[in-house]
């Protein structure tokens, strides 16, 4: 497959490897849509360590 594939969300353009988003469901179950709103998310905390 190797396509590229892009999603807009809250004004910001995501774009990812299709293959990448297939392995990592199939490890995490997340797709990278949902995992993309935490970039919007007002409560989210950066860690720096």
């Amino acid at each position: 497959m190797n396509d590229e594939i892009k999603f807009e969300f809250d004004g910001m353009i995501f774009t990812w490897d299709e293959d990448k988003a297939i392995a990592n469901w199939k490890k995490h179950k997340v797709d990278f849509r949902v995992a993309a709103e935490i970039f919007s998310d007002a409560y989210a905390v950066d860690v720096w360590a």
